[in-house]
């Protein structure tokens, strides 16, 4: 093990992209024992081949039992159901943790399980792309690990994810789970829905576009290839956050239609200007 790494078990439930990614960056953290469980078994055996887990466990709970630290990558729906589990089968020094794109709901399901040993965690990086195929130790590095601990939270299972953001490369940065869930609304939960809407009107209606098209609508669509049954799940439990936001950016378009149909160069161009700053100046 690594001597700033003080990790001697790590299970890591759910070990597609980002699930194999926090086990391939462990692995080089010098982390040796990497416990995997996945719900397909098909993508276990990949994580193991891809040397992200050092042992793939048959059950949840032979996954978590004796683990110092407890990952949960699986999808929010997953990982509710595996809270009551986790709790009464870790030990009492285990600290569990999550990577799902909604803070306020698991929180208040981690702490009631388990109290100040949950630490609901948030890494702000990803991929269009799944499966520990595309997984890769370097996933982390650099990028925003947004943690989200409560008055309850223990002192020491802050510290614990303080070695494993460390650990991967990350950043950590602190914030309550609400302002999390309002933070991703507009930078993930929006551009999300932006780019379904676009691939749905663009690319479903004009089946030569790939042939065609530059760099914007690939850009602009690129998420839009993520999974539809996850984001769904993600976008619902947000939904007080993210209607609001959707309906904003429903009405900036909806004025720029308004001054398409009236010819309104001035309104158009106000509109793209104060756009066009808010990207440049920030």
């Amino acid at each position: 093990m690594h001597p700033a790494t003080p990790l001697d078990r790590v299970a890591i439930i759910g070990v597609g992209l980002i699930g194999a990614s926090v086990g391939l960056g462990l692995a080089n953290a010098g982390v040796r024992e990497r416990i995997g469980f996945d719900a397909d078994a098909g993508t276990a055996e990949a994580a193991l081949r891809a040397g992200a887990i050092s042992r793939s466990a048959a059950t949840l709970e032979a996954a978590v039992h004796g683990a110092d630290l407890v990952v949960l990558a699986a999808p929010l729906s997953e990982v509710l159901r595996m809270l009551p589990v986790v709790a009464r089968t870790i030990p009492g020094s285990c600290v569990v943790t999550d990577v799902c794109g909604v803070k306020t709901q698991l929180v208040e399901e981690g702490e009631r399980h388990l109290g100040g040993r949950f630490v609901g965690g948030h890494p702000m990086t990803g991929s269009e792309k799944s499966g520990p195929a595309s997984a890769s130790a370097e996933l982390f590095r650099g990028a925003p690990w947004i943690v989200t601990p409560t008055d309850l939270t223990r002192s020491e299972s802050l510290e614990t994810l303080h070695v494993l953001v460390a650990a991967l490369g990350a950043e950590m940065v602190r914030m309550p789970p609400r302002e999390h869930d309002r933070l991703v609304a507009a930078l993930s939960h929006l551009p999300h829905i932006a780019a379904y809407a676009l691939a749905d009107v663009v690319c479903g209606t004009h089946p030569g576009w790939s042939r065609l098209c530059g760099g914007s609508l690939r850009d602009g669509t690129r998420v839009a290839q993520s999974s539809p049954e996850m984001w769904a799940d993600l976008l619902l439990a947000n939904r007080n956050e993210v209607a609001p936001a959707v309906r904003e950016l429903a009405q900036w378009l909806l004025g720029a239609a308004d001054a398409l149909d009236s010819g309104d160069r001035l309104e158009l161009m106000h509109a793209l200007a104060r756009a066009h700053r808010s990207r440049t100046t920030h």
